[in-house]
Order: structure tokens, then sequence, then C-alpha cells
């Protein structure tokens, strides 16, 4: 088992019980080495998560912000 398969079992076994069915299908996915994600929603929120680590200052886009006089 690779190390990030052995870690989603990790985290499903800690997860609370109201998800435990849709836990069951993401975990028999897994199993059976079909479980995908979309390369488009990877990429989103790793955009995301890099844009919000930019510093203060920059608007939405990545620019500067206009000074007001």
């Amino acid at each position: 088992m690779t190390a990030d398969r052995k870690r989603i079992f990790e985290v499903l076994e800690v997860t609370p019980e109201v998800r435990k069915d849709k836990i069951a299908l993401l975990k028999k996915s897994i199993e059976e080495g079909t479980y995908r994600v979309k390369a488009d929603d990877i990429a989103e929120k790793m955009i995301k998560n890099m844009l919000s680590e930019l510093p203060l200052g920059l608007n939405d886009h990545g620019h500067r912000r206009a000074r007001s006089n």
C-alpha cells in the first residue's frame, strides 16, 4: 500500500459516523483502483491555495492595487 493510500485510510478511520456511507463508497473505489479525481479540481485547489499565500496588497488577479490619491 502506498503512503498516500495508507494516509487516506487513516483519515477515513477517524471520520465521524455521519459520513460513513460516503466513506464506504470512497474506500471501495480506492481499494478497487477506480477512484479518480478530476485534474481541473486539483489545479483549481492548488491555484486557490497559492493565491491565498500571496502577500497582502495584491488583488484577486495578482496585480498590485492602485493607490488612491
